[in-house]
């Protein structure tokens, strides 16, 4: 993949994460050399991930594109999954009348749609025209149902899909056959062009992607002061769980608001022994707002007012940042911006250290054994 204006971005993804686990998954690890999986971002654009496939012939490029695809999975399930162009030469073709090898590209092609993909041949008002003696149809038999593009020579090797959310955004779909014609390749190649609009995509979110966002949004110092919280989260949680011999509290589970263009991270204290509960601390918005969660701690020792005005004031010990004392049953914010200052950054986290380091669940009340009841007379 490569990108000939300086204003574009490309930062390679080599694996991901999915919402129900927090190994990572790695996107090439079946065929190494057959993906390559980038993200792109360009000026005042939500970025683009692109997945560039090749079909190897490893005894069958069919075998080797399934491999592609189960790589590919995870992804599609990743903060990355929501704004994608796949394509490359999958070495798979419709393009035939051999009743059991259409049958074996039609379920690789049906695989890569079930992604959550769209071939862009499909979505284009004008696709590129069929080869006249396109190998789909017989001798003198009409084009009319034939919707191949010959990409070497009368086969359809070559393909292009994109989300759902680019479908609209999809202008035309050409094909370039000076470039066989020079000898600079002997396939054919299609040409995408997307008219890209502002608008973002609503998708979901994890801390690693949260943290990119609000970099994209309000620079590196900001996403640093992410990155460092998340960084906090883990390190804390290591050392509790070191203190108590067990983990009874979790500070990584970083919840978000769901699938939305305008994320939340929250940091919460997960109780882990019984009775369980879970201490809101604070969360971060993407806009470049801090929340402080005081209003909504319903866990001792913060569940009285006095405890969180003390929280209230070690915050106001922040330069630049000052909660007014009737907000401390509410849910007061400030700039994110004051925590590019590491002497505030470090203040927030001694504050964050109390609550994880003091947060417990009140043990649930004694039941009074039941009076016995009176013998009856006999």
């Amino acid at each position: 993949m490569v990108a000939l204006d300086p204003t574009v971005a490309i930062e390679p993804i080599v694996s991901v994460r999915n919402p129900w686990s927090r190994r990572r998954f790695r996107l090439d690890a079946a065929v190494p050399g057959c993906t390559a999986v980038a993200r792109v971002t360009m000026p005042g654009l939500q970025p683009l991930t692109v997945v560039s496939v090749y079909g190897v012939f490893d005894g069958s490029a069919l075998a080797s594109m399934h491999r592609v695809v189960a790589d590919l999975l995870p992804l599609f399930d990743s903060p990355d999954g929501a704004r994608v162009i796949l394509g490359g030469d999958l070495n798979v073709t419709r393009a035939t009348r051999d009743p059991k090898h259409l049958a074996r590209a039609e379920a690789l092609l049906a695989a890569v749609s079930a992604l959550g993909l769209v071939e862009v041949k499909t979505v284009v008002e004008t696709p590129p025209e069929p080869p006249h003696d396109c190998p789909c149809r017989a001798e003198g038999e009409e084009a009319a149902s034939c919707t191949h593009i010959g990409t070497w020579g009368r086969a359809e090797l070559d393909h292009l899909y994109v989300s759902p959310a680019l479908v609209p955004q999809v202008a035309a779909l050409t094909v370039v056959p000076q470039v066989v014609e020079a000898g600079l390749s002997d396939h054919v190649p299609l040409v995408l062009d997307l008219a890209l609009t502002a608008e973002p995509t609503e998708h979901g979110w994890d801390e690693e992607a949260f943290a990119v966002e609000v970099g994209r949004r309000h620079g590196p110092g900001a996403r640093a002061v992410v990155e460092g919280l998340v960084s906090w989260a883990e390190q804390k949680e290591r050392a509790l769980a070191a203190t108590a011999g067990v983990t009874a509290k979790v500070l990584t589970r970083f919840p978000m608001n769901g699938v939305t263009a305008e994320p939340e991270l929250m940091l919460p204290v997960d109780i882990q022994t019984e009775p369980r509960g879970s201490q809101p601390t604070i969360s971060i918005h993407a806009d470049g707002r801090v929340v402080v969660w005081l209003g909504a701690m319903r866990l001792p020792p913060f569940d009285t007012e006095p405890a969180r005005q003390e929280l209230r004031h070690a915050i106001n010990a922040m330069s630049g940042v000052h909660l007014h004392r009737n907000r401390v049953n509410g849910w007061p914010r400030f700039a994110l911006a004051h925590l590019e200052d590491s002497g505030n950054l470090l203040k927030l986290v001694a504050v964050l250290d109390r609550i994880a380091d003091e947060t417990h669940v009140a043990p649930a009340p004694a039941v009074e054994p039941a009076a016995p009841e009176p013998a009856a007379d006999g």
